[in-house]
């Protein structure tokens, strides 16, 4: 079990390292008490209290007057510091392995210190830790690393995690303490949390801004990530590192699963758009389309050159200048060359140290004054006017190697402390002190008073105009997906015309043989609905019921197709015979006298000239001008086959139960038990497929139409066609078939839905349905490739709902298996067409 570590005793670290550079940035809208157990780790620095939410509401801080603390309100006061350390109050200082107590800032100054490999994975993580170097294999010309921009911590006890995971893993917790860093490699995004997060202001300050979300915004719980993006991004593009891993903080608090998941469920699904754009965005060339000229080529700096990337930074500035002098002379009114008066000292050292023992120092060399305006004037690429005479003297008061024992590369830690007296020292850090207070005042002031309105239209335009052709791509795509989909694929036609050509050259022998009727109509057998017209698909749900089964010899299969079909459905099942002594009923459509426009709706509605215009004038064209309307176009909803459901009572009068399956579902175990579930009076048991506020009846009907609005609560629970298990008794009693018809004749003008079979389902047996354990039925394996292999193993029945059958090309070969492994591949027609299971 993790738990937090005690920090009383721990003495205060009085060398800490950047005492002075660094900034504690503590956002909050409660109390600090937290902060007592930070203390140790704390008192050297200066830290910064950004007061969320009321202003007027008093912050209990809870430490003694030896820390040095400053309060702010706006958030944006972020972006003022050096380097800055995010701390929030539900994070406790952790513990290793061994029982120590975690100086998270520590950890956090060693990584931006140290040097980032984001350009080669090193397999042994960080190769600039004690204990650690770069594999065989590194390349040597990488192994100088880059500098470190962000250092991204991790959670103990309670997990970092969106709400859909919490829901489903409640008491999970993090007890894993793993003693590593990485490199997140150039190219790749992360999520990154805004707690634990430790940064450098000079090199990636600005890009650090958490987006605006929360109270009165779309979106909220996603500040973080977004300016995690941003930052990597500008990370890859300026060559700077980003590291994750240590150290560890202890997350006290579990946030209510609920309210995050009512805060983040749209950017769970904005996400999916926006993190491609993240990762597509090169950010030259979006600087050129936005209109951006090129005026001075890149420079490329060499870290190896004497005076190191001042040796290109500055002839590149020169070149910069005596551009801009020649676009406008105003700006240099004395001429270019004097922004750079020394060019030819770049390739001189930026620093020469000689070292002495503090005894042999001469006197006069140690005056005070001399010493102050000597350090004043340092600079790289610039010398001493008095070259007899040191810039400044240093004492050296730490020397830290931070390579192992042993190592090629001799990496040290120095710090120095002037030697004049501290009066002396105190008079050059009050004059630093003041200008940059006086900086960030400026800085502050700029930003409230700089018009950036035109910048925020361009950038609308631009978004505006990028907008216009993802949505333009999206249905393009849209009618391309409806259109592979949709298609009769080459082996399934195939597939058909063998079986019939096969009837057509033997009809002896394939004969229709009398059947028992009485095992067609027994009660007390398990009867099966399949209506379809896919030889295959049917032969695959028939087949894995009957595998799975444990009493097969007690399953009876309805199967209904079409009169073009039904030939080769006979000839199948005629060369290839149910196993075990389960039985098959092949049927066609016309075989059901009852079943005519005179009686059913859908089918005067089917044979309309007005539908059939919907569908086929200009379909492509249509559809790419309403999005919304192309899963629609689709002409499996002309097909009498999808309404047959709705007539079950009347095609099987003498049956109690039957069980309704797709011919895009396999049954991975025996399903016999569906008979046995208690429906309570219902007529129809199925699995519900709501999620927050998805696949509600309000996405399916017209709530505006004020006789749907009157019947039916927009917010009750959707549930799946696919698998159902129908009490017929129960559905005659409740006249359902009638009450399909009463809502199928009013929707002649699709005012109450648009098409489909689930609308009319969904009215048909409101408040008529027996909500099923979801392990009864998965659904998503045509459309969602993050189904989880442990639900779907655990399920009875998976569903291939979706445009990716698993009879098609464009099937997700995670989850094809499942469906092929049930295909006959023995039948000689199957080979012969070519299936390419």
């Amino acid at each position: 079990m993790v738990e937090p570590a005690n920090t009383v005793g721990i003495p205060l670290n009085h060398a800490a390292l950047l005492r002075d550079e660094l900034d504690i940035v503590i956002p909050t809208i409660r109390n600090l008490d937290f902060l007592e157990m930070w203390r140790p780790f704390l008192q050297p620095y200066h830290l910064i209290i950004v007061q969320d939410g009321d202003p007027s509401k008093t912050i209990a801080v809870f430490l003694s007057e030896t820390v040095d603390i400053t309060l702010f309100l706006p958030r944006s006061i972020y972006s003022l510091f050096s380097i800055c350390f995010f701390l929030q109050n539900c994070e406790i200082v952790a513990k290793d392995p061994s029982g120590k107590a975690v100086n998270a800032l520590e950890q956090h100054i060693k990584n931006l210190l140290c040097p980032s490999s984001p350009l080669f994975f090193n397999t042994l993580y960080d190769p600039y830790r004690e204990g650690a170097d770069f594999v065989r294999g590194y390349p040597f010309s990488l192994r100088e690393g880059v500098s470190t921009a962000v250092s991204h911590g991790l959670w103990l006890n309670i997990p970092d995690y969106d709400a859909p995971t919490q829901l489903v893993k409640p008491k999970e917790r993090n007890t894993r303490y793993v003693d590593a860093v990485m490199t997140i490699p150039k190219g790749t995004l992360f999520p990154m949390c805004g707690m634990n997060l430790a940064f450098d202001r000079e090199l990636i300050g600005p890009a650090m801004y958490f987006g605006l979300m929360g109270d009165g915004q779309p979106i909220g719980r996603y500040d973080d990530m977004w300016a995690g993006w941003c930052v990597k991004v500008i990370c890859d593009h300026l060559g700077l590192g980003v590291k994750t891993g240590l150290p560890y903080i202890y997350h006290s608090k579990a946030s209510n699963p609920f309210v995050n998941l009512k805060k983040e469920y749209k950017g769970i699904f904005w996400q999916e758009d926006i993190i491609p754009f993240f990762q597509t965005k090169k950010l030259d060339k979006r600087l050129l389309d936005l209109g951006a000229t090129t005026i001075v080529e890149k420079g490329l700096g060499d870290d190896q050159h004497p005076s190191g990337y001042e040796a290109t930074l500055d002839p590149w500035m020169l070149s910069l200048w005596s551009t801009l002098y020649q676009i406008n002379p105003k700006y240099f009114p004395k001429g270019p060359d004097v922004m750079i008066p020394q060019d030819e000292l770049t390739d001189q050292p930026k620093y020469r140290i000689l070292y002495h023992k503090q005894e042999t120092l001469e006197p006069e060399l140690m005056a005070e004054s001399d010493i102050i305006e000597r350090a004043r004037g340092m600079s790289p690429g610039k010398l001493s006017k008095d070259k007899t005479k040191p810039d400044c003297f240093l004492k050296m008061t730490k020397n830290e190697v931070l390579t192992k024992a042993g190592s090629t590369k001799d990496v040290r830690h120095f710090e120095f402390q002037f030697v004049s007296s501290e009066d002396a020292f105190r008079q050059i850090e009050k004059e630093v002190k003041d200008k940059v207070k006086t900086a960030r005042i400026m800085i502050v002031e700029s930003k409230e008073s700089y018009d950036t309105q035109l910048k925020i239209q361009k950038l609308k335009d631009t978004i505006f105009a990028v907008q216009e052709q993802l949505t333009k791509a999206k249905k393009n795509g849209a009618v391309a997906s409806l259109i592979s989909a949709k298609s009769v694929p080459k082996s399934l036609n195939c597939l058909a015309m063998r079986l019939v050509g096969e009837r057509i050259s033997n009809p002896e022998k394939y004969k229709d043989a009398p059947f028992d009727s009485a095992v067609l109509e027994d009660p007390s057998l398990y009867h099966y609905a399949v209506f379809s017209d896919n030889v295959i698909a049917v032969s695959v749900v028939v087949r894995s019921v009957v595998v799975n089964a444990e009493e097969p010899w007690k399953h009876v299969f309805h199967v209904v197709t079409d009169r073009m079909n039904l030939a080769a459905m006979k000839v199948w099942f005629k060369m290839r015979p149910l196993d075990r002594g389960a039985r098959v009923e092949i049927k066609s459509v016309e075989e059901f006298k009852f079943l005519n426009s005179s009686y059913a709706p859908v089918l005067r509605q089917l044979e309309s000239a007005k539908l059939q215009k919907f569908y086929f004038e200009n379909q492509a064209e249509n559809a790419s001008k309403d999005e919304h309307n192309i899963k629609f176009k689709n002409p499996k909803y002309l097909s009498v086959l999808n309404h047959l459901r709705f007539y079950l009572p009347e095609m099987y009068p003498k049956l109690n139960k039957i069980l309704f399956l797709d011919d895009d579902v396999v049954v991975q175990k025996d399903v016999t038990g569906l008979w046995k579930i208690n429906l309570d009076g219902k007529v129809n048991g199925a699995v519900e497929t709501c999620f927050g506020s998805f696949h509600r009846y309000g996405q399916y009907l017209n709530f505006t139409h004020p006789l749907i609005k009157e019947s039916f609560n927009p917010n009750a629970c959707a549930w799946a066609f696919g698998m159902n298990i129908f009490d017929l008794n129960a559905w005659r009693r409740e006249k359902c078939t009638d009450q399909y018809h009463y809502w199928q004749n009013l929707n002649e003008d699709r005012s109450l839905w648009k098409l489909g079979t689930l609308p009319p389902g969904l009215m048909t047996f409101y408040s008529k349905t027996k909500s099923l354990d979801k392990s009864w039925h998965v659904l998503g394996l045509g459309y969602n490739p993050g189904v989880s292999m442990d639900e779907i193993k655990k399920a009875a029945v998976i569903h291939y709902n979706g445009n990716m059958k698993p009879w098609l090309d464009i099937a997700m070969n995670q989850y094809k298996s499942l469906w092929t492994k049930y295909v006959d591949n023995e039948m000689e027609f199957v080979q012969m067409c070519n299936f390419g299971l």
